[in-house]
């Protein structure tokens, strides 16, 4: 394990300094030491810390660096410009990106916003004297600096332009880094320093990152045994985590915050399925009996089988299928819907495939009032 990352919530930064870092910038320390014996490194989302950027320049609308004024105004006139226009500078900006609020957690959204075309196309009109955007330079060069950073601090591959750190360009990033850190510490809100303000997480975020990345990139480059070649710093954010909730959700789990339970009653889930198209096949395809069948031999080969479904003493995945009582559980509003629609394909003569497709609106609304893990009561 050679770090841990997570997003900007207060609840992280306060675990982390009770770990033992230290987030003062003028004695920073993102290192910390697990039973003596385990080092790791504390970063933060790189996508979070763009958001949060992003949110911060268009709530606070204006900062100050010291060679000029920071306005979130040049963004929305170039998308006022262009549109008026009716084309585009090379940049994806549109009214979405604008009025963000209602999608800002798309990452999308912030990194298109904060993006060199948006830089490039405010620059190109300053520079043909466009007098919305005279005295933009300042802002020009904070979306390129962050977009920069974004760059390095999301390397996917190894062979792209936006290559990723490596020993023939770590002592340039190492500068970069340097320079973008003394960069961000400068900025300002209303004269009081944007780090000391209560908008300087994305701040914090960025030179923790920076640091933390930078140390174990040299750790691991430099090793005596297997070194590596490359360090794709995209490994190192919360993406991964998100895209396995995202494969839970779309098995028709509608929650933004999922558990264990939810894994569970999933898994549950897709292998009472599985087990319904099985007695499907078994009992009207082969043997051309009544529907009623079907249930239950799926319910009897649950049941043979009920480790494989349920966990043990776990409330409220180990459902008695098999007791009258619950009149309304997960299997039998699930068989339910699985027969009648199976049924009616069936008699239509529509193959395998249109069936497991339909189910999958019936199942996603079955799924989606069990919140959270939970079922409904029995009766």
């Amino acid at each position: 394990v050679w770090n841990v990352t997570c997003d900007g919530a207060s609840g992280n930064v306060q675990c982390f300094k009770k770990l033992g870092c230290n987030f003062d910038i003028n004695s920073l320390n993102t290192k910390f030491t697990i039973q003596n014996s385990l080092e790791a490194y504390a970063t933060f989302d790189a996508c979070h810390m763009l958001k949060l950027a992003r949110s911060s320049l268009a709530n606070k609308r204006l900062y100050q660096s010291d060679n000029g004024d920071i306005k979130w105004s040049y963004i929305y006139l170039l998308n006022t410009f262009q549109n008026d226009l009716g084309l585009k500078f090379a940049n994806k900006l549109t009214v979405q990106h604008i009025n963000h609020r209602n999608s800002v957690m798309k990452v999308k959204l912030a990194a298109q916003t904060l993006s060199s075309g948006v830089a490039d196309a405010i620059d190109y009109l300053c520079q043909k004297y466009e007098s919305s955007f005279q005295k933009s330079k300042e802002t020009v060069y904070f979306i390129r600096q962050i977009d920069y950073l974004f760059d390095i601090l999301n390397t996917r591959i190894p062979f792209s332009n936006k290559s990723p750190i490596h020993p023939g360009n770590i002592n340039s990033i190492k500068s970069v880094f340097s320079d973008t850190t003394n960069y961000l510490r400068t900025l300002k809100f209303n004269g009081i320093l944007w780090i000391l303000s209560g908008r300087k997480m994305f701040l914090i975020g960025f030179i923790v990152t920076m640091t933390s990345t930078l140390e174990i990139a040299y750790k691991l480059l430099g090793r005596a045994q297997s070194p590596l070649k490359c360090i794709l710093t995209y490994k190192m954010s919360q993406d991964h985590l998100e895209l396995f909730f995202g494969c839970i959700r779309s098995r028709g789990r509608s929650n933004n915050n999922p558990n264990w339970n939810l894994k569970i009653v999933s898994l549950a889930v897709s292998n009472m399925i599985q087990e319904l198209e099985k007695s499907f096949q078994a009992v009207v395809v082969i043997n051309k009996k009544v529907k009623q069948n079907i249930v239950m031999l799926a319910k009897t080969n649950i049941l043979n089988k009920s480790t494989l479904f349920f966990s043990i003493n776990s409330h409220p995945v180990n459902v008695d299928i098999g007791s009258s009582s619950h009149k309304y559980n997960l299997f039998t509003e699930l068989s339910q819907s699985f027969v009648n629609i199976g049924m009616r394909h069936y008699t239509k003569e529509i193959n395998s495939k249109q069936i497991t497709s339909s189910l999958v609106y019936s199942i996603s609304a079955i799924t989606r009032g069990w919140r959270h893990g939970r079922l409904p009561r029995a009766q």
